[in-house]
């Protein structure tokens, strides 16, 4: 039950990364994929 519950979640996360790659500069985008990519590069080193 818990993983049908989760299903839909994740597959609009999905698709929201499905789309930001496809066309970055779209004004629809925010600084949300950026951000959370700079965070996790300084806590790669």
């Amino acid at each position: 039950m818990c993983r049908i519950a989760l299903a839909w979640p994740q597959a609009c996360v999905s698709a929201y990364y499905v789309a930001y790659s496809e066309n970055q500069q779209s004004p629809r985008f925010d600084s949300t994929i950026p951000a959370r990519m700079q965070e996790l590069q300084r806590y790669q080193t």
